[in-house]
């Protein structure tokens, strides 16, 4: 029997980054099959380096959407989106031993906690521990229907740098989604997200410096449909940067689009190699290293999304955009099924991990997985659990990586009870 784990419809929106209507969910279109897949061999396996720890506290039942970020040294912060009646976001630092440098501080504005819903969060962080989160404000008393991006400058104290921005700019309302962030090693960093622009989405991006100040203007990106989704954002040392999304139009998959540091566009954009199995890619996640190779991880499920899916994948780019290998299978002879939600980190030398969720067959419940590689994309070893918990579901993992390949896996914990459910985000750090 296999068991799929359904939401309440009033969290739908903050696990996991799911989108909040239908429209927005829908799978890309059924593929054809024009690539081999590569074959790799376990190599290694790797230590843990603490247990899981419960980040968000256990006074929040309804933690959710959480994201990481590491710098080089092995500092760690997660935030996370709290429904629990409090209406911000919340977020909390760790050194690289995996201590708390701080208790659990808010990221958003007492300002805009009293008038608006916050949801979405995303984190960047770059060498020093400086770091930005970038999230969502849905005015909940304005004329019209207006979402925004929001984002706020923070040190590795977590004392806010300046004052709460507002992303977009634009005039008039706006209908905003999934915020994405990503810093370079001196602090730079660039803002991508989704927009409605007249009944039809966009991908719009904005640059700015170490201090905060945006950088010209808000650009688009320019891909072969109306219908963008699912978004994924990395840069590298020097502030280059690639955005990876999915298309939802007929005949559309997974295209990356890559940028210089002044955010002009290297290139057309890029249509993500397919598998040999026919299905539909869904929920790319890019990651870069110092010298701009990167690698995009996806998911393959049946045509028109039915389940169980086919597993996840993984395709390395160089810096020019040149596909490096064959596609890799991630899950390829994993005895789970159901993967799903993908995310992948990279180090500065190329080395990166993979993590995915997938439904245990012993216990039928939805565990979180990682799987080591080489930047020569080159397994390092078996993929294995994240989490020992033998009763709860673990939804989403997210992962983010140090320069000596140490990384911190984040996970969403959902535990039924007399009273629904009880949500909570918990992380666990794994090393070399």
């Amino acid at each position: 029997m296999q068991f799929q784990f359904r939401l309440p419809k009033c969290l739908e929106r903050l696990i996991g980054g799911t989108a909040p209507s239908a429209s927005r969910r829908r799978q890309s279109p059924v593929v054809a099959a024009r690539a081999d897949v590569e074959m790799l061999e376990p190599r290694r396996m790797l230590s843990v380096a603490g247990p899981e720890v419960a980040v968000s506290p256990f006074s929040q039942t309804s933690a959710a959407s959480p994201s990481v970020a590491m710098d080089k040294a092995g500092d760690q912060v997660v935030v996370w989106a709290n429904a629990n009646g409090e209406n911000e976001i919340d977020a909390q630092i760790y050194d690289s031993a995996g201590k708390p440098r701080s208790n659990v501080f808010q990221v958003t504005s007492s300002d805009t906690k009293a008038s608006s819903y916050v949801y979405y969060p995303s984190v960047a962080m770059d060498d020093r521990g400086d770091f930005v989160v970038a999230w969502i404000v849905e005015q909940s008393h304005a004329s019209n229907f207006d979402v925004r991006v929001h984002a706020q400058r923070f040190n590795l104290a977590g004392r806010a740098q300046g004052s709460e921005m507002t992303v977009d700019r634009l005039t008039g309302d706006a209908f905003d989604l999934e915020p994405k962030v990503a810093m370079d090693s001196r602090g730079d960093f660039v803002i991508a997200w989704v927009s409605d622009i007249i009944h039809h989405y966009g991908i719009f991006g904005q640059r700015f410096g170490s201090d905060g100040i945006a950088q010209r203007n808000v650009f688009q990106v320019d891909g072969p449909s109306q219908e963008p989704g699912n978004i994924s954002l990395a840069m590298d040392s020097r502030g280059d940067f690639v955005i990876a999304w999915q298309e939802f139009s007929f005949g559309s998959g997974i295209y990356v689009e890559r940028f210089d540091l002044a955010g002009r566009p290297q290139g057309s954009p890029i249509q993500v190699a397919i598998t040999k199995y026919a299905g539909q890619q869904g929920t790319p996640v890019v990651a870069m290293d110092s010298a701009g190779d990167f690698v995009v991880t996806w998911q393959l499920t049946y045509p028109l999304g039915s389940y169980p899916s086919l597993g996840i994948f993984a395709q390395r780019y160089d810096r020019s955009g040149k596909a490096q290998g064959g596609i890799i299978e991630v899950t390829k002879n994993d005895k789970n099924s159901d993967w799903e939600n993908p995310a992948v980190a990279m180090n500065a030398t190329g080395d990166f991990v993979v993590s995915w969720e997938a439904l245990d067959r012993s216990s039928h419940l939805l565990k979180g997985y990682a799987r080591q590689y080489h930047s020569s994309g080159a397994a390092k070893g078996a993929a294995f659990m994240v989490s020992s918990s033998t009763t709860s579901n673990s939804l989403s993992p997210i992962v983010a990586m140090d320069s000596k390949n140490n990384f911190a896996v984040v996970w969403t914990t959902v535990v039924a009870s007399n009273n629904g459910f009880t949500y909570r985000i918990y992380s666990r750090r794994f090393k070399q």
